[in-house]
Formats: C-alpha cells, structure tokens, sequence
C-alpha cells in the first residue's frame, strides 16, 4: 500500500486537492474521505460535521438569511455525524441534503445521517429535534428517533433508535485543517500565508502541512480579518483520525460556552 495514498480531499472546480494540513472550504467545494481518512468541519459558530471513512459531504453554502445564519449540505455517500451549536439563533439552521431526503438542524439539535450507494438515507436525531422532509411528507425526529427513507419515497414512521459512536479518539491530537466556508473564493481566502498550523498541544508542526494554510487565530481568526465577502463563518477539518472524535466533542462544549458567556453581535 503507498504510505502517501490520499485520506481527505477536497474537490474544487474539478480539481482535487489533497488536504495534508489545513485548507480552506469554499461554497461548491467537496470533502471525500478515502478508507482511512476523516475529516472534522468546525463552523465559527462552534458547529461540527465529522465525516467518516468512505464519505462524501458538499459544502453548498455557507451564509445568512435576515440574520440568521444559514448553512446546506449534501451529503452523497457514507457516515456523518452533525451538531449545531446552541449559540445560533432560533431561526438558524443547518441544512443536509441527500438524494433521498432533506433534513432541518436547528440550534442545540444534532443527528447522524447515513448514505448508501442506492442514495437511501437512515437518519437518527442525536439530540434535541431534527425536521425530514421527502417525497411531499415531514417528519420531526426528537431525539432517539429514527426514520429510513428510499429517494422518491416519504420517510418511514419514526421509531427508537441509537447512532453509533463516532471514530474513538487518542490522546495525542495531530495536525488539523482550519477552513473558511465563503459563498464567493477570493484571491485573499486562497493565498493568505499563516505557515504550518497544529492544535493547541501539538509539540510540533507537521511536516506534511501546506506551508500557505492560514494558522488556527491568524489570516481568519474574526469575520474582518478575513477576506472581502467572508460571511466569517469558519471550518476547521481534522484530517487525522486519532484526534477527530476528541475536536468533534470539544467543538460542541465550545459552542455551548459560548452561549453563555455573551450573545452574537
């Protein structure tokens, strides 16, 4: 086996570009997982999307709607697990769409979403409530819930049912992707030049990370420092699977903190 076989890439207009390190997500961009990879997208906002092995996610746009923050996905294939931070307004939502169905996550919810090959969905609401809209029908999922849907069919009644645990992590976290998710790529969000970026307890920076990724607080630590149309909603995608499960819970603790120290805006 090559020891240098991509685990995560991100396809942009039509190229494929290897995630080694950190690297910026634009709106159309696509994140694949190979059979060892997986990757974290952390939004600003303390949002987290954890892909799988084998999986596929579209980052379709990242923005507002009457101030409200607005984000879609689609997922085409494979495992994800997605929680959406109690910090956002009532209104706020994040969006996955598959071939099968599309499903609403508001503030404090989160699920897990599974895509086959057939593009048939089963979806499971983690916490708090997920809303299933397919084939003309709605479902709401409270937590602990279920429903299987098979594109052009309404979703299955909803029954009891448990996700399976994210990726186990170890205690050693290694580098990390940070990204920006912006409706419109600038020269700025492509070049911004920040050197090797590792988490915060990394002893040293990878030797693989891409020299011209933005450092984790620098090029786009707040919405004015980054580039111009930046909606400062940001992503951070952890390539290695040792530390992904550990980001992916301290992502939603963070989120939740961040409600209670004080208010967006």
């Amino acid at each position: 086996m090559n020891p240098l076989a991509l685990r995560v890439t991100v396809t942009r207009e039509r190229e494929k570009l290897e995630v080694a390190a950190e690297r910026v997500v634009l709106s159309g961009d696509a994140i694949r997982t190979d059979s060892t990879g997986r990757a974290l997208v952390m939004y600003r906002d303390g949002s987290t999307v954890l892909l799988d092995v084998d999986s596929e996610l579209v980052i379709e746009f990242v923005g507002s709607e009457n101030g409200d923050v607005v984000v879609r996905m689609r997922q085409t294939l494979g495992r994800a697990w997605y929680s959406v931070s109690r910090a956002l307004s009532a209104e706020s939502r994040y969006e996955v769409r598959s071939a099968a169905l599309a499903a609403v996550i508001r503030a404090g919810s989160g699920s897990f979403v599974a895509v086959d090959a057939n593009g048939e969905t089963t979806i499971v609401a983690t916490e708090g409530s997920v809303q299933a809209d397919a084939g003309g029908v709605s479902v709401t999922l409270p937590a602990g819930t279920t429903t299987r849907v098979v594109a052009g069919s309404p979703p299955s009644s909803p029954v009891p049912g448990v996700a399976p645990p994210p990726p186990a992590a170890k205690p050693t976290p290694r580098a990390t992707a940070f990204a920006t998710a912006t409706p419109t790529p600038t020269a700025d969000s492509r070049g911004a030049s920040g050197g090797n970026a590792t988490r915060a307890g990394d002893s040293a920076p990878d030797p693989h990370a891409e020299p011209d990724a933005p450092a984790i607080g620098d090029a786009c630590a707040d919405a004015d420092a980054c580039s111009n149309g930046d909606t400062g909603t940001h992503a951070r995608a952890v390539v290695d699977a040792n530390s992904v499960a550990q980001s992916h819970s301290a992502a939603a603790d963070d989120g939740a903190a961040h409600d209670d120290s004080a208010p967006d805006g």
